[in-house]
């Protein structure tokens, strides 16, 4: 079989969408198939340490604004915090791929001349993607069967100014290749299309008894667990793992309030990961730093707080910890935050709510979350992730004919 894998690649540098579709692709290659990526010079360098083939696609820009602008917006949206009301939840996946660029003339049909052409050259028999709107087009131009990871809140927005503006893009595109116009929700997320759900049931919604829809637990890389602490965790303490992305808690507020929480007599040990940290620093007993493999940090963990980002959820559940989560007004993350604390493996707060107090009152209870996350830890290994995607996909192409044998 051969899949090619176009990866949505957005301006704010999120690595979501390459983490899942690298761990598809190299499962895949582990089977046998051949894999082909289709992602934008700068992040090609994570496939090609693989050996992956990759095709070099358009890079996108907020709004499709000339690159210098897109950096400069790029590098302040990571200090804010969206001037939403609290309580609110803003945004859909349509006004994600608005704001970056997909809707401006040329962008768009840009990146489908590309992928037509990798598609020419590779000559794949699925094509893969999470998220990548011209994945669809491509799909829907050259009848090549499409799999694309899938979320219950993508069917958010539908309707909206975005959505309407992304769906005039699309059906213009469609009908300059002689196809006819269709619903972009239909074209993205119909029952023709297989859905990977890179999670539980009990994280996500989705009846799992459609044909189209099929769990998987995770996409997420198989890393060895390292049989000792790494360098720097001692013994004797507890500790919390704190990431927080765009929208989500301002690092300036991170950094003035935790310390407070984590003082030199805290049974915790925080350690936080940022961007915005350009040189490893402690404060009480907190500890900042611009990167760290979470994989290594929480299996020692007690907690982990953060803005409810889908990767960083499943890892802690992998691990066994419950988790505190500040999303902010951003769409996907409180419906991720709102999972989470229904099912019982963690508590959602606001960003007002982000204090000394609330904090160290919701750290008290972390024997309440044990149970349903060892449940939920369970419930996600039972799914054998990217093997059990790989299958799915095996199944689904032989289904549309698009393969002679399976291996």
């Amino acid at each position: 079989m051969r899949i090619l894998i176009p990866v949505f690649s957005p301006p704010t540098g999120a690595l979501g969408p390459h983490t899942r579709t690298l761990a598809l692709g190299c499962k895949a290659a582990e089977f046998g198939h051949d894999i082909a990526f289709c992602a934008v010079k700068k992040n090609q360098h994570v496939i090609t340490q693989q050996n992956f083939k990759v095709y070099t696609v358009p890079e996108p820009t907020f709004l499709g604004l000339p690159k210098h602008l897109s950096r400069f917006i790029g590098k302040r949206i990571g200090r804010q915090t969206l001037p939403i009301r609290s309580g609110k939840s803003v945004g859909s996946i349509w006004l994600v791929l608005f704001l970056t660029g997909m809707a401006k003339p040329g962008y768009l049909e840009d990146l489908v001349g590309t992928q037509l052409e990798a598609v020419k050259d590779f000559k794949p028999n699925a094509i893969f993607t999470e998220l990548d709107p011209s994945a669809y087009l491509v799909s829907e131009i050259t009848g090549i069967p499409l799999i694309t990871t899938f979320a219950s809140v993508a069917h958010k927005g539908i309707g909206s100014f975005a959505y309407r503006k992304m769906s005039k893009r699309a059906n213009q595109i469609l009908t300059s290749y002689g196809k006819k116009a269709k619903p972009l929700s239909e074209l993205c997320f119909g029952s023709k299309i297989l859905k990977i759900i890179p999670s539980i049931p009990e994280l996500d919604g989705a009846d799992p008894s459609r044909p189209d829809v099929r769990y998987v637990g995770h996409l997420l890389k198989n890393t060895k667990r390292l049989d000792s602490r790494p360098v720097g965790l001692a013994l004797q303490k507890k500790y919390v793992f704190a990431y927080f992305g765009t929208g989500s808690v301002r690092f300036d507020i991170v950094k003035r309030v935790l310390p407070q929480v984590f003082d030199n007599n805290s049974l915790y040990h925080c350690i936080v990961a940022s961007e915005e940290v350009h040189s490893k620093c402690t404060i009480g007993s907190v500890t900042f730093v611009n990167y760290i493999p979470a994989h290594n940090l929480l299996p020692y963990c007690a907690w982990t707080i953060c803005h409810g980002g889908h990767n960083t959820i499943v890892q802690s559940i992998l691990n066994k910890v419950p988790l505190i989560i500040f999303p902010g007004a951003v769409f996907e993350r409180r419906f991720n935050a709102r999972m989470v604390e229904e099912s019982g493996c963690g508590v959602m707060g606001e960003i007002s709510d982000f204090s000394k107090g609330w904090i160290e009152n919701k750290l008290h209870t972390q024997h309440k979350f044990s149970k349903k996350v060892e449940l939920l830890y369970q419930k996600f290994t039972s799914y054998d992730g990217a093997k059990t995607a790989i299958k799915a996909i095996e199944e689904f192409c032989l289904k549309n004919n698009s393969l002679g044998t399976i291996s």
